[in-house]
């Protein structure tokens, strides 16, 4: 029964943000962490002067990229512009971990899961935006593995009303 709980409890969250997303979008007509005027909205979202990246504007192709180069990890600022706009609890810096490559520091950066001491995680990959559920892993987002396969399925039950093979 306590599997059953925190596995819903990961429903929850999901669907918390999911609906965190939509609700952005349809108040500033951006993605979270994509729009490309944000720091017109939060004069707080410049982050870190130290970064090649210093405000916390998108670039507005409706893609939440990890890999920004000398842009923002739009997956991390999208957190940031999500509780700057009051839409999610918390305080995100929308940075990576400065000085420790690109990687998610969970609690910082992206927002902790209740299972298991995860993190949430927003990254595209062809061709939709994915939020994702994953351990601390070194020079990049939340992506270790949390779950077994067998929670997985379950969640998957779940939330899924469709047969698969």
């Amino acid at each position: 029964m306590v599997e059953q709980a925190k596995l819903r409890s990961v429903i929850s969250e999901v669907d918390e943000y999911k609906t965190a997303v939509s609700t952005f979008k349809g108040i500033y007509d951006y993605l979270p962490g994509d729009m490309p005027d944000a720091d017109s909205y939060w004069a707080t979202c410049i982050t870190d002067a130290s970064h090649t990246y210093n405000v916390c504007n998108g670039n507005a192709d409706d893609k939440l990229t990890f890999l920004g180069g000398t842009n923002p990890i739009e997956s991390y600022r999208a957190w940031q512009h999500l509780s700057l706009a009051g839409i999610i609890s918390g305080n995100y810096i929308g940075i990576d971990n400065v000085g420790a490559g690109q990687q998610a520091n969970i609690g910082a950066n992206v927002p902790e899961s209740s299972f298991g001491g995860g993190g949430y995680s927003f990254n595209f990959i062809t061709p939709y935006n994915k939020i994702q559920l994953g351990k601390f892993r070194t020079n990049d987002y939340a992506s270790f593995s949390i779950m077994t396969p067998s929670q997985t399925y379950n969640i998957d039950n779940k939330i899924d009303d469709e047969s698969h093979i």
